[in-house]
């Protein structure tokens, strides 16, 4: 091992993390703008630590400069998306992650407040039930509960909304050229949007290992062949699953999409079982669970990955039978069935750190771990070349270089039923139009992000079948 990397291994595992400096990076690198764990052929990719920059127990705020080198810095990333996760996740006093405390989504976009209580004592779960990418499909854990989701963004997604006049419906739905948002608009160094997957917390069950809090989730109800809210609410305790976060660093306006899940006392991801290799002409690798009970999203005596409507009780909010989902990907990746040995090492360093950090194991941050990234290797927005673009589909199935990371990478809690069909976070997030009910959002680089197409749907839900605001 190489004495940078010896000395960075070292300042990871330090007990007093904010005495590491920069001696563990040369001269040069301390002049760049942001340098994270760009390492040389056999060396790990580790927490890259300095005297502004640390993890546990308290987390600094994460750099939204430029990551360098830009290109094949898998490790770069990483660090970035670990920080991020760190920092927006950590615990309150009540032991709830920081940004259950956002500005309420609601709030920003002039909707109906749904976000908190008054008192804001219990979170309200504003982002439903439906699972992306799949129309109406639900999530029923084994505990025959549906999973709900919540979205948050941060001051600086905030921000940027009311200043472009983002929460302005008619302005999203008209062209550019008739007074809409400009074409090639980009969210902002610093923006951050989140969303959050949750279990519903039944008596007796041990859940020291999540987060936990008090909140509020649709009552349900059938209607036809679907099952619909009922606009009103009921009190619950839910358990935080998983959580994509997603930001946008200097020179990367198409954000970089980093998820976690759940893990077990191991270290292991525990939500659902992976396939034992990827898949073979489009056909899953057998699933071995060699413990099914341990896991919440799958069922042995279940198929697999395949969405069936069924109806809900009404009476007692549950469904008649679990869902049962299992990794496609096991190493969400297409050419391989291993995790990307850089992640690996970035979450094993993860792992040695919360060992010095937390050993009470008091800290729930240490019960989730990254499951991959995906970013564009060179967006180029600023060039006339460049990949992002207004209405520019990214080339989600193909082994295109233009996409780094992990290329087959689903969160088992949000992306469950579309892991072949739609496999990483680009096959959705895209700058293409967007359809809003009998709506259209013109093409444009925000596009990108489907906050604004879930504020769209939500206000036109509020205005009369086919109305546009004047």
């Amino acid at each position: 091992m190489k004495i940078k990397t010896l000395s960075l291994w070292i300042c990871a595992l330090s007990l007093s993390l904010s005495a590491c400096s920069h001696d563990a990076l040369s001269g040069s690198e301390q002049n760049q703008p942001f340098i994270v764990g760009s390492q040389a052929e056999g060396e790990p990719c580790l927490l890259a630590h300095s005297a502004e920059r640390t993890f546990l127990p308290v987390t600094t705020e994460p750099s939204f400069e430029r990551i360098l080198p830009a290109q094949e810095n898998e490790c770069g990333f990483y660090n970035w998306a670990q920080q991020s996760f760190f920092f927006v996740t950590q615990p309150n006093a009540q032991q709830q992650p920081a940004f259950v405390n956002y500005r309420p989504f609601e709030d920003v976009f002039g909707l109906a407040a749904t976000s908190s209580n008054p008192g804001g004592q219990r979170l309200t779960l504003n982002a439903g039930f439906n699972q992306a990418g799949e129309q109406g499909a639900i999530l029923v854990d084994q505990n025959r509960n549906p999973i709900f989701f919540s979205m948050h963004i941060n001051t600086a997604f905030a921000d940027f909304v009311e200043a472009e006049q983002l929460n302005q419906l008619l302005r999203l739905l008209k062209d550019p050229q008739a007074g809409g948002v400009a074409a090639e608009l980009e969210f902002p160094p610093g923006a951050i949007e989140l969303k959050a997957a949750w279990k519903i917390v039944e008596p007796g069950e041990d859940n020291s290992r999540y987060f936990t809090l008090p909140a509020r989730v649709p009552v349900l109800k059938n209607q036809g062949k679907q099952v619909v809210a009922t606009g009103d609410y009921r009190d619950v305790t839910v358990a935080m699953l998983a959580l994509h976060v997603v930001g946008v660093v200097q020179d990367h306006p198409e954000f970089i999409w980093a998820s976690f899940e759940h893990i077990d006392e191991a270290g292991t991801v525990d939500l659902a079982p992976s396939a034992v290799s990827k898949p073979i002409a489009g056909v899953p690798s057998v699933v071995k669970a060699t413990d099914a009970s341990k896991y919440p999203l799958f069922n042995p005596h279940q198929p697999g990955n395949t969405y069936r409507p069924q109806p809900i009780d009404e009476a007692s909010q549950k469904f008649a039978h679990p869902t049962s989902v299992f990794r496609v990907f096991p190493g969400s990746l297409s050419e391989q069935s291993e995790l990307d040995e850089e992640l690996v090492d970035m979450n094993q360093s993860v792992q040695d750190l919360f060992a010095i950090s937390d050993p009470q194991q008091t800290d729930p941050r240490r019960y989730y771990q990254m499951i991959g990234a995906v970013w564009l290797d060179d967006p180029g927005s600023e060039r006339p070349d460049g990949i992002f673009k207004a209405n520019r589909l990214f080339e989600n199935h193909s082994e295109s270089p233009i996409m780094a990371g992990e290329n087959r990478l689903s969160n088992m809690a949000m992306e469950s039923f579309t892991q072949e069909v739609k496999p990483n976070c680009f096959s959705c997030h895209d700058t293409s139009k967007k359809y809003v009910g009998k709506e259209v959002m013109p093409p444009r680089r925000i596009n990108v992000s489907n906050v604004l197409t879930f504020f769209a749907q939500r206000k036109l839900e509020q205005q009369a079948p086919g109305k546009i605001p004047d």
